[in-house]
């Protein structure tokens, strides 16, 4: 059964999404803090979360603390919320990293429904992860994390595969080097670090014909060019 980690200060929202989502695993939680160090520590499938009126998660500092950190990045979140309603206010969540954004009050079935839908989504792209990725001569297989050029074994080390692999499941799309960081390093940084643009330079030293197809576009991030 899925786990949900629901967070407000409202007992009678956090009552009222519990019995919508029956179906579920729901735990709710009225202090933000101690709600984080939850899905820091134990499994949570998903966090349904009011932005706090104050305290030292106040706002925005909830969303962004629990997509920042390395031990929750992964985790989806719906901003389930009438204190922030506004257009803007949506906008904004979606920017920082919400999942999606659901204004309160909310039919009980409409929230199940979108919560059930997010749960396809992750579900299939947990499924494209393990898919053997093919770009012209280039095969990606995360499944016995192998790569293969024109046939020929390519010999990478675990984080220059993982790194490949990110890429390649996003080809022609730029990838900015926090991104990179983030998903593929599990760290939280807000400047640039020589940690990405050296493994790019060990990458294309070891792709070779393709060294070329792996882009640098400065200021902007990385690039695998493929068909």
């Amino acid at each position: 059964m899925k786990r949900i980690f629901s967070i407000d200060d409202d007992i009678e929202s956090l009552k009222g999404t519990a019995k919508a989502l029956s179906q579920y695993e729901v735990r709710i939680f009225t202090a933000p803090v101690e709600a984080v160090k939850a899905v820091e520590t134990d499994k949570a499938d998903l966090v349904i979360a009011e932005l706090p009126a104050d305290g030292p998660l106040e706002g925005w500092a909830l969303l962004r603390k629990l997509k920042k950190s390395p031990a929750t990045s992964a985790v989806p979140v719906i901003i389930l919320s009438a204190r922030y309603s506004k257009a803007p206010d949506i906008v904004r969540g979606l920017k920082e990293g919400a999942e999606d954004y659901v204004i309160k009050p909310v039919p009980g079935a409409v929230l199940a429904a979108r919560v059930e839908a997010l749960f396809r989504r992750f579900e299939m792209n947990q499924v494209q992860k393990h898919v053997l990725i093919r770009l012209g001569p280039l095969n990606v297989d995360p499944q016995s994390r192998t790569v293969f050029i024109n046939e020929k074994p390519v010999e990478l080390t675990r984080m220059e595969f993982d790194l490949l692999h990110y890429l390649a499941r996003r080809p022609n799309k730029t990838i900015p080097a926090s991104e990179l960081m983030t998903k593929v390093w599990k760290i939280s940084v807000d400047v640039e670090t020589r940690t990405v643009s050296s493994h790019i330079y060990s990458l294309r030293m070891k792709l070779q014909p393709i060294a070329d197809r792996l882009e640098t576009l400065p200021a902007q991030g990385y690039r695998l060019t493929l068909p």
